[in-house]
């Protein structure tokens, strides 16, 4: 004769599979923001690290108090190794570990005391709909592809080669942008957003509204006056306002024979009408 379980005993054995199943998805999200953040601390880190290069023509001596100076709110970032010509930077959050060897390699999950065994970051799916939802306009979108271009500048002294998959190796986030031409000096990058272009043509040009193949037509880009009131009215601390600088400024450098001489807030307006 068979027993009958009770039905209190059923409800418990429910709960527990249920509450297990809970604190393993809680797991797994807390695990996959520990990821986010030690990738994101990297990436935020990518423009100061440059930025000392520029300024010392070498990463040796490079160290997180430096690379504070230029920016403060670099955090959670420890640098492993820094030599004339290449790094290797690590950040932490938790369990997990990000790290970039050298200023054209991806930025990998893993530890820079063993790059060998360093794996790609594939962020979530509901991160890859999220960022793929935000819709950045042609211009915006090309803007942000600047420090990257001009970090393939660094470690080539030259922008030749250059294509979006090795961009993409310096800042995976890159949107679709088309590299149309690209030699030693000089290149041409545009893009197209929901039948809006937008391309830059050359490292001290402005960037204006149109397409590489006609560059004598483009057009400058006028933001709305809610986009102006806007930025305007954002207050950036100083530290942030001069970071945002650094790109037009180098890109001035490049095309100025490695010369500052002449940089005024206007020329550099020209490259980046956005700057503080």
């Amino acid at each position: 004769m068979r027993r009958a379980v009770p039905l209190v005993a059923i409800v418990l054995v429910l709960l527990a599979v249920a509450c297990g199943t809970k604190a393993s998805k809680n797991e797994n999200a807390q695990d996959e923001a520990n990821v986010r953040a030690s990738v994101a601390n990297l990436r935020a880190s990518i423009p100061a690290i440059e930025a000392y290069w520029q300024d010392h023509s070498a990463y040796t001596g490079m160290t997180l108090a430096g690379l504070r100076s230029i920016d403060a709110g670099i955090a959670g970032i420890s640098i492993v190794s820094a030599s004339k010509q290449t790094y290797c930077a690590e950040a932490t959050s938790g369990d997990s570990r990000a790290f970039k060897n050298g200023p054209s390699g991806e930025i990998m999950l893993g530890s820079c005391s063993d790059p060998k065994g360093g794996k790609p970051y594939n962020p979530a799916s509901s991160e890859e709909s999220s960022s793929s939802s935000e819709t950045l306009d042609a211009f915006s979108s090309l803007r942000a592809s600047l420090p990257a271009i001009e970090a393939y500048y660094q470690d080539h002294n030259s922008y030749s080669g250059m294509t979006l998959s090795k961009l993409r190796q310096i800042d995976y986030g890159l949107p679709e942008i088309k590299i149309v031409s690209a030699k030693k000096r000089t290149y041409c990058v545009e893009i197209d957003v929901k039948g809006s272009s937008a391309f830059k043509n050359g490292p001290s040009s402005e960037i204006m509204l149109g397409s590489c193949s006609d560059p004598n037509n483009g057009k400058p880009y006028i933001p709305p006056p809610s986009e102006v009131s806007t930025s305007s009215s954002e207050s950036l601390d100083a530290p942030s306002s001069m970071l945002a600088a650094i790109p037009a400024i180098e890109a001035y450098w490049q095309d100025h024979n490695g010369t500052y001489s002449g940089m005024t807030l206007s020329k550099l307006r020209q490259i980046d009408y956005g700057l503080p």
